[in-house]
């Protein structure tokens, strides 16, 4: 069986099958909360960079009046982000060279 998600920032829908569904649905809590909140992991990477969503939506040439899309401060940002993976220091770095998070999870993660 396959689901639809559909991005809350870009309009964009992906097509899963049902164990990233459940997945994602336990990660949510409910399924009304995961179709109001989800959000693709390209959006999501950006979003932890620092970006804002309306410069991902421009970044991404999105255009909300097509699409229906919510107006980027009615979209609760924090909750979307807590959601998905429980903050670490490695949110802190905004905007940051892809190449320098790496290494700093990978130095997280040896322990040093």
């Amino acid at each position: 069986m396959s689901h639809k998600l559909t991005c809350i920032v870009t309009g964009k829908s992906i097509i899963v099958g049902n164990d990233y569904y459940q997945k994602k649905l336990s990660q949510f809590g409910s399924e009304d909360n995961l179709n109001h909140l989800y959000v693709s992991r390209q959006v999501k990477s950006l979003l932890k960079r620092g970006y804002k969503i309306q410069e991902v939506r421009d970044l991404l040439k999105i255009d909300v009046t097509n699409k229906g899309l919510k107006p980027s401060d009615d979209i609760d940002l924090k909750r979307i982000l807590k959601i998905e993976d429980d903050s670490s220091e490695i949110d802190n770095i905004k905007k940051s060279d892809p190449d320098v998070v790496e290494f700093i999870q990978k130095l997280k993660s040896s322990n040093i």
